[in-house]
């Protein structure tokens, strides 16, 4: 996928007449990579950002990195789980759709939210985009720690 991003940043600055240039990468659709990449999205925003100043030497500002995909074949946190594991999995799907569980998440997000620093605090962005970045998250970070979901 960087790579595909590299000949991207490469197309753009043989257009970009030296100018500097900023780009809001988006990463979107059906994938394989969606829980490596839902799982640790720091370090892919990282690798994006690294992969630019790399290709473009100080000539383009990543701004944003976001990851918009969805697993290939649903694999999502209740498969295999029992007690408390299958409560969050039923949970998050329950809220991704739940327009007033939203808004009362939100609620009480919000004062957590309020006392990020302000660089942090605008990187969050709705709940319902949030919610659907939580379980591929925490899937990976299981898978990490041995795939135990078992109470």
């Amino acid at each position: 996928m960087l790579e595909f991003f590299e000949e991207q940043v490469g197309a753009v600055i043989n257009q970009s007449e030296d100018r500097v240039v900023a780009l809001r990468v988006l990463v979107q659709g059906r994938s394989a990579a969606h829980e490596g990449l839902g799982g640790d999205p720091e370090t892919f925003a990282n690798d994006v950002r690294a992969a630019a100043l790399s290709i473009a030497h100080g000539q383009v500002w990543v701004e944003k990195v976001l990851v918009e995909t969805v697993s290939p074949v649903g694999g999502d946190l209740s498969v295999g789980a029992s007690g408390a594991m299958e409560e969050i999995a039923a949970l998050l799907r329950e809220a991704a759709t739940d327009k007033a569980l939203q808004v009362e998440l939100a609620e009480v997000l919000g004062p957590l939210v309020s006392k990020l620093p302000r660089e942090v605090a605008s990187e969050v962005e709705a709940v319902e985009q949030l919610l659907g970045q939580v379980e591929p998250l925490l899937h990976e970070r299981l898978e990490r720690h041995g795939g135990h979901y078992e109470d």
